[in-house]
């Protein structure tokens, strides 16, 4: 008896693979353009981190200026170590705080209304901010501007 077995069935192709050669020179091409693309990968996440960074305490000074403006009083932001009262010492990225200053004497008071507190950003970060007449503070007035 005849079988017709159709042409795709079984045809006398020849599959080829890789060798185990080509698979390791692929893999050594894999391995040096990993090498060379990391360390400028690294420096790309270090540089969105630093910019989000940056745009969250700008986030800050927005606030602080609409708070400002909605509340009728001076509102300020200041470089704080702990969380509760103004610093001159150090910089931006060991935190700071977001308060009304009610009396004016740009410290923060138990009787005044704390609106924000950012902690310390971590070590292997460093923001200085010298924009305005004082390092350590901002102020916003209730017009909206600033000192």
């Amino acid at each position: 008896m005849d079988v017709n077995y159709p042409s795709s069935c079984c045809s006398k192709t020849r599959f080829r693979g890789f060798t185990l050669i080509e698979l390791l020179a692929a893999i050594a091409m894999a391995t040096i353009l990993l090498g060379i693309a990391t360390p400028s990968l690294s420096a790309l996440v270090q540089n969105s981190r630093q910019t989000g960074l940056i745009n969250h305490l700008v986030s800050h000074f927005n606030y602080a200026r609409t708070e400002a403006i909605k509340r009728r009083l001076n509102v300020m932001v200041c470089k704080s170590q702990d969380g509760i009262a103004c610093t001159t010492a150090g910089n931006w990225e060991e935190g700071w705080i977001l308060f009304v200053d009610n009396d004016n004497d740009r410290q923060h008071s138990t009787t005044e209304a704390l609106l924000s507190i950012q902690e310390s950003l971590g070590d292997d970060l460093s923001i200085t901010y010298g924009a305005f007449p004082s390092d350590n503070y901002v102020v916003y007035y209730p017009t909206g501007t600033s000192l």
